[in-house]
């Protein structure tokens, strides 16, 4: 903290602003590559989808059956 303080002494937010701005952008470079790459690749994401949906439906469908177990549907 010490070492930020006396390195924007005497500077205006501007500065502080622009250099906060610089590092987002280098921080934020990796997963916006990754990101773009993933945009290109549309049956990899399907493929991704459809697994997730596949899950989702084993999970819920434990909890649907216990529900209607309690209810007495079932």
């Amino acid at each position: 903290m010490e070492a930020l303080v006396q390195r924007y002494e005497g500077k205006g937010h501007g500065q502080l602003k622009n250099d906060v701005a610089e590092a987002l952008e280098e921080l934020l470079n990796g997963p916006r590559t990754e990101f773009n790459r993933l945009r290109g690749e549309p049956d990899y994401l399907a493929a991704v989808a459809r697994e997730g949906a596949e899950k989702a439906k084993k999970r819920s469908s434990r909890t649907v059956q216990a529900v209607r177990k309690l209810i007495g549907l079932f």
